[in-house]
């Protein structure tokens, strides 16, 4: 494919992201009956825009770090305890839940495999 698409592809991919995580916090708020959508959908797509975010802003401040597997495995455990360990003690409002860290593996491994298939890198 050509470069022009690749990177057109890659921020659709990660747009179409962020309009499904808009999505899926409207259907929590507002629509409560749906199990995976209201309680780990966000949670799947999140590691993804987050992780497209930060390599946004290492472009756009020229710092030449991609994010590699081993970043992507830090940035997943980090979320994993600050959100399913430690805010929980300090918190009502957020609860203890393995299933949201292996909604959050999936959703690295999501980042992953779009990093390793669409190759955004080679772009300046």
């Amino acid at each position: 494919m050509g470069t022009r698409v690749v990177v057109l592809l890659y921020h659709l991919l990660y747009w179409s992201f962020i309009a499904l995580y808009a999505w899926a916090l409207y259907i929590k708020f507002y629509a409560p009956n749906h199990d995976f959508s209201n309680h780990y959908l966000a949670d799947l797509i999140c590691m993804p825009i987050v992780f497209y975010l930060v390599g946004e802003i290492f472009r756009i401040f020229k710092i030449n770090a991609s994010l590699s597997l081993p970043k992507i495995i830090f940035g997943v455990a980090y979320f994993s305890f600050l959100f399913e360990f430690l805010l929980p003690q300090f918190s009502n409002r957020y609860t203890r839940d393995w299933c949201d860290v292996v909604m959050y593996c999936l959703g690295g491994g999501i980042y992953f495999l779009s990093i390793k298939i669409l190759k955004p890198h080679v772009v300046n």
